[in-house]
């Protein structure tokens, strides 16, 4: 597993200002700082096609869009013309602030059958659809099965992203049980029910050691899986979930706190600093561990920059303190374990002869 090399990013940079070792009480003298920056958490949203992206009451257009908000989080829907609509659950914590989102819109499937076609019959996901998602599904449906609920409209299959949630990595405790939805497949006709259960499988392959669900899945039938894919025996429509479930067996702590002193003018001044967000492990892209820790840990780790104001009514000096939270996670699922390092909110705080205020971010760049 990879540890600390990230580490290095995590450095303090305090733009145009300089540090310094004095330590005389008479440099905070006549010195106080305020800010009026609040709080605000920040989604970067990116999707394969222009879209639509709705998030905490404001609308943005584009593939790559920022949302700064107030909210604790919320569910962002992605829409475009001719494509599937996506959702994406997002928490902000104490501990992340930053989220990075990316979407792959799907397109309706251009395959469907009949329900007098389908019995005993099979039907699959188009190949635009296996091309965006990487994934093929096939449904099956035996010639003596009973449907109800809905019971004229055809079938078809789609393969999307399921909804991603995050973790607070920082109140999770050694055997805590999640649920991670990996793959998501919409089953059509919405409303169908069966009075026995039929077959959908995915090619989703490296998910054998996992224990995995699916919550649409027939009364009483487990979810199977083996190096070539997944099947689920599903009792109703209209969407389908094979979620990974693991236990979290051991987490430390090692956060890092870095304490600078740094001269300061009378009136506005500006840092720039750098902040790490997501997940860092040794697993392939879109492996089924990677899955995983994309549904609760939401991206790779990356480093955004980030600036931050305040006002000083005087030339002098203040006390910067820095705090990046850094959490190594295990997980345990059924033969499985999932290693991972988990960055958090970078939480920083000016001190000035013994006041302290807490300095929040303005904005910034991924890099």
């Amino acid at each position: 597993m990879k540890k600390v090399k990230i580490l290095a990013m995590v450095a303090f940079v305090a733009a145009g200002l300089f540090t310094t070792s004095c330590s005389n009480n008479d440099e905070f003298a006549g010195l106080s700082i305020s800010t009026n920056t609040k709080a605000n958490n920040e989604l970067r949203a990116h999707s394969n096609v222009p879209a639509t992206f709705v998030f905490a009451g404001q609308t943005k257009t584009g593939r790559d869009v920022i949302f700064e908000t107030e909210t604790a989080g919320g569910v962002m829907t992605v829409t475009a013309d001719g494509y599937f609509p996506q959702t994406a659950e997002v928490q902000f914590t104490d501990v992340n602030a930053f989220a990075n989102v990316d979407i792959k819109l799907v397109k309706e499937s251009s395959i469907n059958k009949s329900q007098d076609e389908m019995k005993g019959s099979s039907i699959t996901n188009d190949s635009e659809n296996q091309s965006v998602m990487g994934l093929q599904s096939v449904l099956s449906v035996s010639n003596d099965v009973k449907i109800s609920g809905n019971t004229k409209d055809p079938f078809s299959l789609v393969v999307f992203e399921p909804t991603k949630k995050i973790v607070d990595v920082s109140k999770q405790k050694v055997g805590d049980v999640v649920s991670v939805p990996i793959v998501g497949v919409r089953c059509e006709p919405d409303g169908a029910q069966f009075d026995k259960p039929v077959s959908l499988s995915l090619n989703l392959g490296g998910c054998e050691n996992l224990d995995l669900s699916c919550p649409t899945a027939f009364e009483g039938t487990s979810v199977t899986a083996t190096a070539k894919g997944v099947t689920a025996q599903v009792g109703h429509f209209s969407y389908a979930f094979i979620a990974a479930n693991a236990q979290l067996i051991e987490t430390e702590n090692r956060s890092v706190t870095t304490k600078t002193r740094v001269k300061v003018k009378a009136g506005k001044n500006v840092f720039n600093y750098n902040e790490i967000s997501g997940y860092e492990a040794d697993y392939e892209d879109n492996s089924a561990e990677d899955k995983f820790l994309q549904g609760i840990y939401l991206h790779r780790a990356k480093t955004v920059s980030r600036t931050t104001e305040f006002e000083a009514s005087a030339d002098g000096y203040a006390d910067i303190e820095t705090t990046q939270y850094i959490y190594d996670v295990t997980y345990k699922s059924k033969r499985a374990y999932v290693f991972a390092t988990i960055y958090g909110r970078q939480i920083k705080t000016a001190t000035v002869d013994g006041h302290t205020i807490p300095l929040y971010h303005k904005g910034g760049s991924s890099d």
